[in-house]
């Protein structure tokens, strides 16, 4: 059903002259994407195999802005921020094992 899905995406993509690669803003919501998605803001979320849905989501792409995908990814995903959370992690993680061994 996937190769389905995504040969529906080139085919509409393709009918309506659609220029930027409208499968960089829809996903199925499962798994990570619903994670990262903000709904509206940075991409779209539709129900795995739902047609309806994903026909609604293409057309709204154009309210995409790549810029404030762009944002998303540098303030939640680059280099400096994935440090600072591991650091995180890190510190939360021996605070849990100094509390159990007390």
């Amino acid at each position: 059903m996937w190769i389905i899905f995504r040969l529906l995406l080139i085919l509409i993509k393709e009918i309506l002259g659609i220029n930027h690669r409208i499968n960089e803003f829809i996903f199925y919501n499962r798994g990570v994407p619903g994670e990262i998605i903000q709904p509206g803001k940075t991409g779209f979320l539709v129900e795995p195999d739902n047609v309806e849905e994903l026909v609604k989501a293409i057309a709204q792409i154009e309210r995409i802005d790549r810029n404030t995908c762009r944002q998303q990814a540098e303030i939640e995903y680059s280099l400096p921020a994935l440090g600072e959370r591991m650091e995180q992690w890190f510190e939360d993680i021996l605070k849990y094992y100094y509390r159990e061994k007390s």
